[in-house]
């Protein structure tokens, strides 16, 4: 399988985005903050969010109770541990004991900085804060009390300092829990001292606080009634904590309204630009695709849309400020492109306009990847011109029957290697190796990596056995919009090993968040939006039809 752009492509796209989605589980585990009474209006989110600086590199807040929330997800084992587990390991405290009998609704979480001292010769220290609403600050203030009675007796030693109207605690100790209470309505926990100072300050200075920016404001306005989660990252600080170069980024916040349903997680997510103005047009609808009855239904990946040539482009423009993921996404095609000499903007891409489908699945091993591409035969014919360029690069074309089918194939002559006992290389045999077929069917042009693929898109689409009917595909894609831009779908239990040899560090993620990934079946993004805005669904899918 060496001419294979799509593959390394599908399998970059593949590997950032089940990375993002595991984001989103990663998040959705660790930003739950609230039992007892009452769910977080949009209001009091905003108030809670004062204390937050507009500078965060990402806040998420929770309006409802821990408890409601991740019950909500079936499969899911134990949510009383994850939640301790996730939140409050390593600090000491006891949700149960120390947190759950005041806490009043939901509460914010925020990584406040990348690095609270910034010193840059001792690392980044990230600063990090939860803002909790309390419904008797008297009882909250008496069991923090008691948590640092017990800090204490462990050896401890306590610092209890005044700050513009209430009193800190915390431990002298680098990096250890500090608290505060803040009035009648909050209790603050952070990881550092100064960042519990800064919150206060924040408070105080309006035009600091995250709670006074507009676009935050919209957020929580639009996705009041239909969120448990608000999600907020501030995209160019964000990448800088990651290590991504950052050069006039496009896009200065992503806004993410995280709704759990009897089925999975819906994440509906606003990308905000930093100048409207600097977005292109926004690629055409897709109301409804033929093109799913050829995808296989054993496919790990499936990718539809409208115009690849108009999103590819529009993707470079969008990712050009981020250098680190401009080139993720590129490098894969441009050393591909390099290896057969192919330009892969003028020779392939700008030759899919019209709707188009990519896929890729298991080869018939299972040990590698099979790539299928299809498009709508608008235009020059992209296998024509395929044909010329690897007819120059020394590949034999050549056509045959399939069935009823009548497919052409890419070969190349290899010699097998002199095996023991032979004494002179007379008796090597030449073999023809399948790089490629494609074929015309209907009013679609059809790309694959094997003839075995080939031969699963034909019987896909004559026996039915396709994406377009299979129920596991149906139930990702259900909650999205019907009219978008076009649809991202991963198998996750099928892809779900394959991805984790491409991908080590998804292993620990998953191990940090086993009991969330455990019971996930597939995940679905829609993208949608227009010139101004650009929007994306993303459904984590819990239960398998």
């Amino acid at each position: 399988m060496n001419l294979a752009p799509i593959a390394q492509w599908g399998k970059t796209i593949l590997k950032v985005s089940t990375l993002v989605a595991c984001g989103l589980v990663f998040w959705l585990s660790g930003c739950a903050r609230s039992p007892v009474s009452g769910d977080l209006s949009a209001v009091e989110a905003l108030e809670t969010a004062r204390f937050i600086s507009k500078q965060a590199p990402v806040v998420v807040s929770l309006s409802q109770k821990p408890e409601q929330v991740l019950s909500q997800i079936k499969g899911l084992d134990r949510p009383d541990k994850l939640l301790q587990n996730t939140l409050l390991d390593n600090t000491g405290l006891d949700y149960k004991q120390d947190i759950q009998p005041w806490l009043d609704g939901g509460g914010i979480w925020a990584m406040t900085s990348t690095d609270v001292d910034r010193q840059g010769e001792n690392g980044q220290q990230p600063g990090y804060l939860v803002v909790l609403p309390t419904k008797n600050a008297q009882l909250s203030q008496e069991l923090l009390e008691v948590y640092w009675q017990r800090e204490a007796i462990a050896g401890q030693d306590l610092v209890f300092e005044p700050y513009k109207g209430t009193q800190l605690i915390y431990s002298q100790e680098e990096n250890r829990i500090s608290t505060t209470v803040v009035g009648s309505r909050f209790v603050l926990l952070a990881n550092y001292s100064k960042v519990l100072k800064e919150a206060i300050n924040n408070v105080q200075v309006a035009e600091l606080s995250l709670g006074a920016t507009p676009d935050y404001q919209e957020l929580q306005e639009l996705n009041s009634e239909k969120k448990e989660a608000i999600s907020w990252l501030n995209l160019p600080r964000l990448a800088q904590k990651l290590g991504i170069q950052v050069n006039h980024p496009l896009y200065q916040a992503l806004g993410m309204a995280v709704q759990l349903q009897p089925e999975g997680v819906l994440a509906q997510t606003h990308w905000l630009p930093t100048d409207p103005a600097l977005l292109e047009g926004a690629e055409a609808p897709l109301n409804s695709s033929s093109l799913l009855a050829y995808l296989p239904s054993s496919s790990y990946l499936a990718i539809n849309g409208v115009n690849l040539r108009q999103f590819w482009q529009q993707m470079q423009t969008e990712t050009a400020g981020y250098g680190n993921i401009s080139e993720i996404i590129r490098q894969p095609l441009l050393d591909w492109g390099k290896q057969w000499k192919l330009d892969v903007q003028a020779d392939i891409l700008d030759a899919i306009e019209g709707e188009y489908a990519i896929a890729l699945l298991p080869d018939e091993a299972e040990k590698d990847l099979d790539w299928i591409v299809i498009r709508e035969n608008t235009g020059e014919s992209l296998s024509d011109r395929l044909d010329r360029i690897l007819n120059q690069q020394g590949f034999s074309i050549g056509s045959f029957q399939l069935d009823d089918q009548t497919l052409v194939a890419w070969t190349q002559l290899i010699a097998d290697p002199i095996t023991d006992g032979e004494e002179t290389a007379k008796s090597r045999v030449l073999k023809a190796k399948v790089q490629g077929v494609h074929t015309t069917l209907n009013q679609y042009e059809i790309i694959t990596s094997s003839i075995a693929a080939m031969d699963r898109v034909l019987k896909a689409k004559s026996t039915g056995n396709s994406l377009a009917t299979d129920a596991l595909f149906q139930a990702s894609i259900a909650p999205l919009p019907e009219v978008n831009q076009g649809y991202f779908f991963i198998n996750w239990r099928s892809a779900q090993k394959p991805l984790e040899r491409q991908i080590p560090l998804l292993r620990l993620v998953e191990l940090a968040t086993k009991p969330l990934f455990d019971p996930l079946e597939s995940v679905a993004i829609a993208s949608y939006g227009d010139a101004q805005e650009r929007q994306a669904d993303v459904f984590l899918n819990y239960t398998h039809p």
